[in-house]
């Protein structure tokens, strides 16, 4: 009995989960969230998780998945991402089957109101 204690906390405890998601938008077959709790805010940036969550695979290896870690630095109205995992099930589901740690630059946040992006939607929330 206590063996199989043991056994179904380690599988609770070292499954990995993520923290709650809060929808921003939908837009044409994705819908993108935030996940609340990696919200961190460092003097004028501010650290999240983003989650891109399709309807149909978006590339041939079947992605239906991504969750990305970003920064915006609110004073430069600039962001990037720091890393990207793909996933084939939705909603970050699963184990990631690519993952991108490359050097991504710093693009500028376009601020018009008719195109509402999602860094612009998060910078407004969070700056």
């Amino acid at each position: 009995m206590n063996k199989l204690l043991l056994i179904l906390t380690l599988l609770i405890y070292s499954s990995p989960s993520f923290g709650e998601w809060k929808k921003l938008y939908t837009i044409n077959d994705a819908t993108l969230y935030i996940e609340t709790d990696t919200v961190e805010k460092n003097k004028s940036k501010v650290y999240f998780n983003i989650l891109t969550s399709y309807l149909e695979p978006k590339t041939s290896f079947g992605t239906l998945s991504i969750v990305n870690r970003a920064v915006i630095n609110c004073k430069t109205n600039q962001y990037k991402s720091l890393w990207l995992y793909s996933y084939k099930r939705v909603m970050g589901k699963g184990d990631p089957f690519i993952d991108y740690d490359p050097k991504f630059k710093w693009i500028k946040i376009i601020d018009e109101p008719d195109r509402n992006t999602m860094m612009m939607r998060v910078k407004k929330l969070y700056c």
